[in-house]
């Protein structure tokens, strides 16, 4: 039985531990609970209180097996845009250090046929809300070509960033 930190209460759960997964510095407990397989992030575990209870590991489990099925389930799951972009050759290491390991595993460079001294880069980001959130810390250095749903997205986003500070300033709303 565990004691567990959702977002919004502690919950109780009992468990059959199966192991423990190290990813990216941080650890989950893989266990079976009503008959499906679960994972718990360990640092979320608020209590853990021993009963006499006992279970039997299945002989056929395989952790690492388990545990790859687990990820490959949860990566299919994300949302996912695939982003064209427009990027000064001079601010394209720095964007490539704000990309996570993953999307910068996938992405695609070569040279922009329409600007010299630009790169482009074919880049698979988590969501429309995320690619915005990303590009935005770029401004001019970045361009969307594709999808035009988040090249709309950052204009309606710089047209509000203005707008509010036209408003801070004095000026009038656009």
């Amino acid at each position: 039985e565990i004691g567990y930190a959702r977002s919004d209460k502690v919950v109780t759960r009992v468990l059959e531990p199966l192991g423990i997964v190290l990813k990216a510095g941080i650890w989950y407990l893989l266990a079976r609970t009503d008959d499906q397989m679960r994972t718990y992030r360990v640092s979320r575990v608020t209590a853990a209180p021993l009963h006499d209870e006992r279970f039997d590991r299945p002989d056929d489990f395989d952790l690492a097996e388990s545990w790859a099925e687990i990820t490959a389930a949860y990566e299919q799951s994300i949302p996912v845009v695939d982003v064209r972009l427009r990027v000064d050759r001079d601010k394209l290491e720095w964007l490539q250090g704000a990309l996570g390991p993953t999307q910068l595993s996938t992405a695609i460079v070569g040279d922009d046929p329409e600007r010299t001294g630009w790169a482009q880069m074919d880049v698979r980001l988590e969501s429309l809300a995320d690619a915005t959130d990303l590009l935005l810390r770029f401004g001019g250095w970045v361009e969307v070509t594709e999808p035009l749903e988040l090249r709309n997205r950052l204009v309606d986003r710089a047209k509000a960033l203005l707008d509010r500070y036209a408003v801070a300033a004095g000026g009038e709303s656009r």
